[in-house]
């Protein structure tokens, strides 16, 4: 029957996403099939949808429905559709026998899905592709490559579809309007049509470190058909058979062969194009060695394709991104690039168009003419990637326009996000936003750059299927909410609070900025104004943010507990982050307490050991992320909460220290040290870098490794600038280019103004070599002294500087600064710290950790100092510090 005979509510201009009242039960078909979206109740974030009433093939009903009214709960479709009309009637089926009207030509593994889904109900079901389809849906089905048509009424259910992937796109839509309860089946009565906004749309896997596993990037297939993506590129950087290395003119070792097979194989299953990309540049040469009148790497690029077409790879990609030298030269570039495209992809039918992923990738670094030879000699049928305005940026209308003007061709994006090769302490787990959603039709393809966590880039990722299918559809917040409770339907609650507070890069390189914890940043911003104010914090922010952190603390509890039997890869993947999350809202919350009320001398000393415990306990959890990441070269710690929380905490801490703490140490409280600390920071004149952040690792400072290649002009320098007092013992540079050495030295100063060459002991790419502390050079920088640019990479740029440096000086335990602190080594030895003279020795307060620290007595008695009350009947003659093979930290040690 026609879906106008029913008596339906149509809903117009929106469609409600979610409701915090659905319940888990609405959110599944079964317990292993978690794709759907909750029924949505009349209240919530909308979405606006166009609607479009079209004109319905009627089946001809031979089985028995029940129709019955929905309550007003909506079932949502992701990502959301171009027209959509749902009724607020269900069809109700039970068990039975399903009669089929399908085209033989439906794919096996489409076929097998839907049969999954609804067979053995008392259901109707045609399915039609191709003309068929046309003749049967002439006005409603697009003429657009994946469209499809869902019809749901009394009657039963229709598809109809151009292509094979629009049946496969049908059947996604329809997994997450049906449920199953019991011996019942349930849909609601639905007119969808819809088509897909960007022609090519999905990730590269073209980050930088250890690359995603064979199960990993078999799950994501699943996630990408089950969401609309149907492009993967595959490009890891470390990956040395893909390039970047010599190795790429080599076939795939057999094991990683099949490996391979098998990716395209289940790409294909999920309508896929599984792109596999090749990096020649960087090992490049412009060559004919034998003189046959090819360049012999055209050759070698062409003998790669065919082994992995030989593979079941359909789609390539040639690579040019972050190289230098003579890999660069844009008229050679195209010369290959025409070769592959007249020798190999035009002469195989069933390959899809080639990419190619320039080496001037964004405007920032575009120059000369570099773009315009590729636009006016490269084929048009070959795309180009671009990341946008910068490496990592928004992708806006006007930089599309701009692109494309210069390459003559509609730009397929490659969007640095939520890519955190750059930034490896972070976690992006926000709303993918800053896209325009004017750029329907400016562009050719749009593939997200994702996190080296393949689970966790699933948040990101189901926003980009959203934006990619549906531009003036697309909501980031709402489309943000609802795919993390389609991704994790049981821990959606915890999953949101961990994502909207650890969503930031924080400083980069790059300059490019997420938002983190906006919906209580304003809070924290007024108890810090608060405080500074009245020395108080009233009592509705106090109550917003201490609710907040229990509730943070609580939710990572729970995930920690569930997450190993509900996802056990993604908890592999966040286990230390979740666990900093968890001291995170514990140190919160301690913090708060010291800030809020008059507290007795114990209060005090639990309160500040609490948050110098969590502190630490944070530390610790950051060295066994970087120990879980070896043997990853690239490989680092962990840090949670870090743009608003975590500031917050140190912040309020460091403010309420001048008030609150020297009732324990008898004396102003000194200046907090990481104040001091943040003074290391990056040196350069090239504007675009001067966010780079500069990191303290015990003896070690250095600036993060900058991943892409960067240019200094004659005269250009970059350094490194440490805090007063702090002066370089060792220099050690690596910076991917043997000709550093000679076009550029290290210069060492003072005071930044008066500049010294030091001498350097140079090894191909790498410079290094002592430098007296006595000399008292807190600034050192390597400088382009030649007469051209001079391109390089940052992969090591470290300062060293004496353990003992401010931090770490036994002066810390009795300097009145309870942010300074000495830390006793793990050793079987015991350390001892004496009473002094003019001191009692009745009492003694420590603030830091103190487990496994014992009083001992001027009788040669001993106690342990957390168990026994103060003051003590007896005199105390020293504290005795045994640290057990684990080193202990000790920020204050106060005598009476």
């Amino acid at each position: 029957m026609m879906l106008k005979q029913c008596s339906a509510l149509l809903i117009s201009l929106q469609l409600f996403l979610y409701s915090p009242t659905s319940t888990l039960a609405e959110q599944a078909v079964d317990k292993q099939d978690q794709s759907t979206i909750p029924e949505q109740s009349g209240s919530g974030a909308t979405s606006p949808v166009t609607i479009h009433a079209g004109m319905l093939l009627p089946l001809q009903n031979s089985t028995t429905v029940e129709v019955k009214r929905a309550n007003t709960i909506l079932r949502q479709v992701y990502p959301i559709p171009q027209q959509m009309i749902q009724s607020e009637e269900l069809i109700i089926s039970r068990k039975g026998e399903t009669n089929w009207h399908q085209s033989q030509q439906v794919a096996a593994s489409t076929k097998q899905q839907l049969k999954k889904l609804i067979d053995g109900y008392n259901l109707e079901i045609r399915i039609l592709l191709g003309e068929e389809a046309q003749e049967a849906y002439p006005k409603q089905l697009p003429k657009v490559p994946e469209s499809y048509v869902l019809h749901v009424s009394k009657a039963g259910i229709s598809i109809a579809a151009n292509d094979q992937t629009g049946i496969f796109y049908a059947v996604q839509s329809l997994r997450q309007l049906v449920r199953r309860q019991a011996e019942e089946l349930s849909l609601p009565i639905t007119d969808l049509t819809d088509w897909p906004d960007v022609p090519f749309r999905g990730t590269v896997e073209g980050f930088y470190g250890k690359p995603w596993s064979h199960a990993a990037r078999l799950a994501q297939l699943d996630f990408y058909g089950r969401n609309k993506l149907n492009t993967y590129i595959y490009g890891p950087k470390d990956d040395p058979y893909h390039g970047f290395s010599t190795q790429w003119r080599e076939p795939y070792p057999a094991q990683k062969a099949v490996q391979i097979s098998e990716l395209a194989e289940k790409a294909r299953q999920n309508q896929v194009n599984f792109v596999w990309a090749v990096h020649p540049g960087r090992d490049i040469h412009w060559t004919d060695n034998d003189h046959d009148g090819l360049i012999d790497d055209f050759v070698a690029c062409l003998h790669k394709f065919e082994l992995m077409y030989k593979l079941g790879i359909r789609s390539f990609a040639v690579f040019f991104d972050d190289i230098s030298g003579e890999g660069t030269d844009a008229n050679r570039q195209a010369e290959l690039m025409n070769y592959l495209n007249a020798n190999f992809v035009r002469k195989k039918p069933d390959v899809t168009p080639l990419i190619m992923c320039p080496t001037q990738y964004n405007r920032a670094w575009s120059s000369g003419d570099y773009l315009t030879i590729l636009g006016d000699k490269l084929d048009q049928d070959i795309a180009i990637m671009w990341t946008g305005n910068s490496v990592c940026a928004d992708i806006t209308r006007e930089g599309l326009d701009w692109i494309n003007r210069q390459i003559k061709r509609k730009a397929f994006i490659w969007w640095n996000w939520p890519v955190s090769d750059y930034v490896r302490t972070r976690l992006l787990l926000g709303p993918a936003y800053g896209l325009d959603v004017n750029n329907k039709g400016t562009l050719s393809g749009f593939v997200s750059n994702p996190m080296d966590k393949p689970e966790a880039s699933k948040i990101g990722l189901f926003g980009v299927a959203d934006y990619c299918w549906n531009m003036h559809g697309y909501k980031s917040q709402s489309s943000w909410e609802a795919g993390i409770r389609y991704l994790f339907p049981e821990l959606w609650s915890e999953m949101q609070l961990f994502a909207e507070h650890n969503s930031d890069q924080g400083p980069n390189s790059h300059g490019y900025r997420r938002e983190e914890s906006a919906r209580i940043q304003p809070y924290t911003q007024k108890a810090l104004a608060e405080w500074t104010s009245n020395q108080r914090i009233s009592g509705s922010v106090l109550d917003t943010l201490s609710n907040e952190f229990r509730t943070i603390a609580g939710a990572a509890e729970i995930l920690l507990t569930r997450l190993p039997e509900i996802n056990p890869a993604l908890h592999e993947e966040l286990e230390y982050w979740l666990a900093c999350f968890e001291s995170l809202g514990i140190a919160g919350e301690a913090a708060l307490q010291l800030g809020s009320a008059e507290l007795s001398e114990d209060q005090l000393f639990a309160l500040s050991n609490q948050v110098f415990a969590q502190f630490r306990n944070m530390e610790h959890y950051s060295f066994l992320q970087k120990q879980k990441g070896a043997p990853d070269r690239w490989a680092q710690g962990c840090v949670s909460g870090g743009t608003v929380l975590m500031p917050f905490i140190e912040q309020l801490f460091e403010q309420t220290a001048p008030v609150q703490l020297p009732r324990l140490t008898g004396q102003t409280a000194g200046l907090p040290q990481k104040a001091a600390e943040e003074s290391y920071r990056f040196l350069s004149s090239v504007k675009s870098l001067q966010s780079a952040p500069v990191i303290r690792e015990g003896k070690f400072v250095r600036i993060q490794p900058m991943l892409e290649v960067i240019k200094l002009a004659p005269g250009d320098y970059i350094g490194i600038v440490l805090p007063q007092g702090i002066y370089a013992n060792y220099i050690h540079l690596e910076l991917e280019n043997e000709q550093a050495c000679l076009l550029g030295e290290v210069q060492v100063s003072s005071n930044g103004t008066d500049w010294q060459k030091h001498e350097m002991q140079c090894e191909g790419s790498e410079l290094q070599n002592r430098i007296s502390v006595d000399e008292k050079r807190r600034y050192v920088r390597f400088q382009n002294k030649s007469d051209k640019t001079l391109e390089l990479k940052i992969n090591r740029f470290k300062v060293d500087i004496p353990e003992n440096s401010r931090i770490n000086s036994k002066q810390a335990l009795s300097d009145g600064d309870l942010f300074s602190y000495y830390e006793f080594s793990a050793s079987t030895t015991e350390y001892r710290m004496q009473c002094p003279d003019e001191k009692s020795g009745r009492q003694v307060r420590i603030v830091g950790e103190t487990s496994g620290i014992q009083l001992v007595f001027t009788d040669g008695a001993r106690a342990a100092y957390d168990e026994t009350p103060q003051p003590t009947s007896k005199n105390i003659r020293s504290i005795a510090v045994e640290t057990h093979n684990k080193p202990v930290r000790i920020h204050e040690i106060i005598w009476e």
